[in-house]
């Protein structure tokens, strides 16, 4: 993309943007930012052949609200880019990682053209695929813009293949970046045991042979109906520090602590959560590679012949989890007129959730474009597969649980809760039969 594509792109933002960078100028050398200029966010690394390499660490950012970040970036990058070209290393940060990163790209945005033509590469370390998804489908011209200079980066040796980069300036980087291969033997332990982050093997199980975290997850909707309601509950996310809470009660095995919980993105985030941080993906690598390889060659006089054949490759607890997972959706699906969750929207969410084989760049628009038909081609034939199952095997089993809960209770409690789930059990079967109209 040469500077008059890009001046093309952005001409329409290009007068105010302008505007309000000079303000924001000038109110930059007013500001008080020696905190922020002392915290290593931002890093000068130096010169490699006119080319400016800067360093922002996402691990320090949350330390700083949007203006301060803005102004501090202005204020190291304006003299130095109009005479040179300029490279972007950002590092994801360790925790809160999708949000900080949304603020930092808030920021770009508020840049004028200069930035956009100067900018050499845009180096993203240690992002997921949810992270990398995101990017992937930006709407904004400005975003799509920084994405086309976007390379994704896994490893600090690649740091060193980065052009004109030089090996001293890794002695600026954070030491948990470089030594984070060197993990504490013990922490690697205690996290197989986690209920987040270990493998299916290793997960307690339910009677369905689903993992017992997310059987109490699912069975938090199968309770109130009025969970499946809430506008983008899979977009959007909650209070951080509430979900951290949770998934540390849940690990703990205090799943009762679930019944606290008024924000129902807290739990639809966990969700997601268990599965990116599953220690092999619910599709492991191997098999996504299969579907990679046929799923060109599909027809819909053949796509229940491919999903019967992946189905006998996958493990048999992944095939349990999946099966579960699909019927979940569904449900949510079912009430898509409110909280706008329809089964494109849902796989183009859990896509990444599902199936993450290691891609370089070059396929990744490929490799996602594969996950979303493959998911779009498992729920237009589910029913057909497996006609006699659905989410209501969770309403019983939700049903039991609160039954032996409740056993030495009064039992208007308990026929209360049965009759509720009766209810979602009826309610389902006619929101369900309604959806597949729609589809049709």
């Amino acid at each position: 993309m040469t500077s008059n594509d890009i001046k093309q792109a952005l001409k329409k933002y290009q007068p105010q943007l302008d505007q309000d960078y000079q303000q924001k100028l000038q109110i930059a050398k007013y500001t008080n930012l020696s905190d922020i200029e002392k915290s290593n966010f931002l890093l000068n690394l130096g010169f490699g052949q006119q080319n400016v390499f800067f360093l922002f660490d996402g691990n320090i950012q949350h330390n700083f609200d949007n203006d301060k970040i803005i102004y501090h970036t202005i204020n190291c990058l304006d003299k130095k880019i109009d005479e040179n070209t300029y490279t972007i290393v950002y590092i994801v940060a360790d925790h809160d990682g999708s949000k900080q990163m949304k603020r930092f790209r808030k920021m770009l945005k508020q840049l004028p053209s200069k930035y956009f033509i100067q900018l050499q590469g845009f180096y993203v370390y240690a992002a997921n695929f949810g992270i990398r998804t995101k990017l992937l489908f930006l709407k904004s011209k400005r975003e799509r813009v920084w994405y086309k200079k976007i390379k994704f980066i896994d490893e600090v040796e690649d740091l060193l293949k980065i052009p004109n980069f030089q090996a001293s300036w890794l002695n600026t980087f954070p030491k948990q970046i470089l030594t984070f291969e060197k993990k504490d033997s013990t922490l690697q332990i205690k996290q197989s045991q986690s209920s987040f982050g270990s493998h299916l093997n290793n997960q307690k199980l339910n009677q369905f042979q689903i993992p017992i975290v997310i059987d109490y997850l699912l069975s938090y909707f199968a309770i109130n109906t009025d969970r499946f309601l809430i506008p983008d509950i899979f977009r959007q996310q909650g209070s951080i520090i509430d979900e951290e809470q949770l998934q540390q009660m849940l690990i703990n095995e205090n799943y009762e602590y679930l019944n606290t919980i008024e924000d129902v993105r807290i739990v639809c985030s966990l969700i997601k959560k268990f599965f990116l941080e599953l220690a092999e993906p619910l599709i492991p690598d191997q098999i996504f590679q299969q579907i990679c390889i046929k799923i060109e060659q599909i027809t819909p006089q053949t796509e229940i012949e491919f999903l019967q054949e992946i189905f006998e490759q996958l493990p048999n607890l992944n095939l349990k989890l999946l099966i579960a997972m699909v019927t979940f959706l569904f449900s949510v699906g079912s009430y898509s007129e409110f909280n706008r969750m329809n089964m494109n929207n849902l796989a183009i969410i859990f896509a990444p959730c599902f199936m993450r084989a290691q891609i370089d760049q070059s396929q990744q628009n490929e490799k996602i474009g594969y996950q979303l038909k493959f998911l779009k081609i498992l729920f237009e034939n589910f029913h057909k597969i497996h006609p006699q199952i659905s989410f209501k095997l969770y309403l019983q089993h939700t049903q039991n649980l609160s039954c032996s809960s409740n056993i030495n209770n009064n039992s208007t409690g308990t026929e209360s809760n049965i009759k509720k789930n009766q209810k979602l059990s009826s309610l389902e079967d006619e929101k369900l039969v309604q959806f597949q109209q729609k589809q049709k």
